[in-house]
């Protein structure tokens, strides 16, 4: 978990791998969509999903915001 701007993110360092992949998409299943869901990792690949953002974790450690 990592905090910028006053905002949550769910931090893996890679999902690549399917097990890995689904245990941290499950961590969204709780969450409301009034919340954004957000995966940042190393990987190179998109992850993202229709409810699910992904982003590399270099382009989120220089955003000052999403």
């Amino acid at each position: 978990m990592a905090i910028k701007g006053g905002k949550e993110y769910l931090i893996a360092y890679s999902v690549a791998e399917n097990k890995t992949y689904e245990r941290e998409i499950a961590a969204f299943t709780s969450l409301d969509n009034s919340r954004a869901k957000v995966l940042i990792t190393n990987d190179e690949i998109d992850f993202s999903t229709s409810t699910v953002k992904h982003i590399k974790l270099k382009d989120f450690l220089l955003m000052d915001e999403l």
